[in-house]
């Protein structure tokens, strides 16, 4: 007695404010001066640019990112993928707390499929003790790739971020429409992102 003791709600609204200050603190959001934009790797140009890799700067911060995303695990894990190696010591660490939490638990593998220019050749595992981290998504696309080439229909899928959630069954660690909603940031406003042919930055 004498603790401190959480809902489950108030717990996951601690967890969400943690969030958003490591993300507004981190600059999440490339914002380049007007001249500049950025080639995506869906090969999409915009004018902002999420580099997720900006909010790992911090071991403890890591952890507690990691941390966030085991709510989002359903089963059992025993291989991670994840679309670009800017994520690796989030996974790492993911795996670290998984282990933790089971001591019994065998090794798990970590690998980087490249994003869209390795999704054509990668060799997948479909079972559901897979998880696949997707670092980013303004457009849901990668996700979309994944299941139009792979099939992966009984991997676990993990959007750390996405502007806009496009499915509702969809696991997102971080969605900036929500965001945007409760906590009023301009961190997390939406921004669009156009074909060659519509770009006019």
């Amino acid at each position: 007695s004498g603790g401190l003791s959480f809902s489950k709600n108030e717990l996951g609204d601690i967890l969400e404010i943690g969030l958003v200050n490591i993300i507004s603190k981190r600059d999440l959001v490339v914002n380049p001066s007007s001249h500049t934009h950025f080639i995506k790797p869906s090969g999409k140009h915009t004018s902002k640019f999420i580099d997720v890799k900006n909010i790992l700067e911090s071991a403890a911060e890591i952890s507690f990112i990691a941390t966030n995303i085991l709510k989002l695990l359903s089963n059992d894990i025993e291989r991670i993928y994840v679309d670009t190696p800017g994520i690796y010591p989030l996974a790492f660490e993911l795996a670290n707390l998984i282990k933790y939490f089971d001591e019994s638990k065998n090794l798990i593998s970590i690998d980087s499929f490249s994003s869209y220019g390795g999704i054509d050749e990668y060799k997948f595992r479909d079972d559901s003790k897979t998880l696949v981290l997707i670092s980013a998504s303004t457009s849901n696309e990668l996700y979309e790739s994944l299941m139009s080439i792979h099939r992966l229909y009984q991997t676990n899928f993990i959007t750390l971020i996405m502007t806009k959630k496009k499915e509702s069954n969809q696991n997102v660690l971080v969605n900036f429409e929500e965001y945007k909603l409760k906590y009023k940031q301009s961190c997390f406003d939406e921004f669009p992102s156009y074909s060659e042919a519509e770009c006019r930055i």
